[in-house]
């Protein structure tokens, strides 16, 4: 809960989920549950590809995180679908994996710094939600941020590129509505 504190995510709008067997095996139902009670939210979901169920006797069953979002998006309307940015969490990112993951989620949490978590889960909020499709990216707010030079902060050449097709795609799509979102992204370059 700390993480999503730190890139601005209030700790009573975080839950976290899959405290032993029976939350992992009921975490598809409360999902969806979750999504449609909550009609007018937008929901940031992070599953672990291996979700770890341990069943009577000590033994272990591997639950594939990607498989059960893929089975949460099919069982959503469109439109609860359309408000859901899901992301698998995995140490396995090979291309293989990464195509897995692809067909089933919106994406990978990548491997982010706090230095650059802010940037980077904006990046793929921002590509989720373009500001064309819903007027404004919901929960990104334009802010004027000042930072200071520091040699801690490491910008990766994938940040970089990234937030270029982000700007690309927003001139592309309606430069008059997008000038500050777009203005923005550049001073963040």
């Amino acid at each position: 809960v700390k993480f999503f504190e730190f890139i601005g995510i209030p700790p009573d709008q975080c839950i976290a989920f899959g405290d032993g067997r029976d939350e992992i095996m009921g975490f598809e139902d409360y999902v969806v549950k979750f999504i449609e009670t909550h009609k007018q939210s937008f929901i940031f979901l992070i599953v672990d590809e291996h979700l770890n169920a341990v069943r009577k006797l000590s033994t272990n069953e591997s639950i594939s995180g990607s498989t059960v979002v893929k089975n949460i998006r099919k069982r959503l309307s469109q439109e609860e679908e359309r408000r859901l940015i899901a992301l698998i969490r995995s140490q396995k990112n090979s291309p293989s994996d990464i195509a897995t993951y692809s067909t089933c989620a919106h994406g990978i949490l990548p491997d982010i710094t706090l230095a650059n978590a802010k940037e980077s889960l904006a990046s793929l909020w921002l590509k989720r939600f373009p500001p064309s499709d819903f007027a404004v990216s919901p929960g990104y707010e334009l802010k004027n941020q000042n930072y200071e030079s520091s040699r801690n902060l490491v910008v990766s050449s994938q940040d970089l590129a990234q937030k270029i097709v982000d700007i690309d795609t927003l001139f592309k799509s309606n430069i008059d509505n997008n000038f500050d979102l777009i203005k923005q992204l550049i001073s963040d370059l």
